[in-house]
């Protein structure tokens, strides 16, 4: 279920830049078509909570990043490209910024809910 519903954000995603007159105008209407669809209780439940948690990290990351997180790097680097966007950060950044950061938002939302996450070595 949840690399169903993983491609029907990739899908949104698609049509919605689809349409965009620029990189940066497709980096905002994509992340707003991927909001829109992760904003549904079942949807968030399955792919943001459920998915990491039944999964495993490293699973679902690469899930992730094979139906949806390498589109919002593609937009980026083309936004970059376009100099409509500049990058600050360094090389580590550039690798996975969102699920570093998601790494541990999601320790702290298992710690809260009484779960501890199986940590890959």
């Amino acid at each position: 279920m949840c690399t169903q519903l993983s491609k029907e954000a990739a899908t949104a995603i698609e049509t919605a830049v689809a349409a965009a007159k620029s990189p940066s105008d497709a980096l905002v209407v994509g992340s707003i078509a991927w909001a829109s669809f992760v904003i549904r209780p079942e949807v968030r439940q399955i792919v943001l909570v459920d998915g990491p948690f039944v999964l495993g990290w490293e699973c679902w990351a690469a899930l992730d990043e094979r139906l949806v997180f390498h589109s919002l790097r593609e937009g980026v680097a083309k936004a970059i490209r376009a100099k409509e966007l500049r990058f600050r950060g360094g090389p580590e950044l550039r690798s996975r910024p969102v699920i570093s950061q998601a790494d541990s938002h999601l320790d702290e939302m298992f710690h809260r809910g009484g779960h501890r996450r199986k940590r890959q070595p």
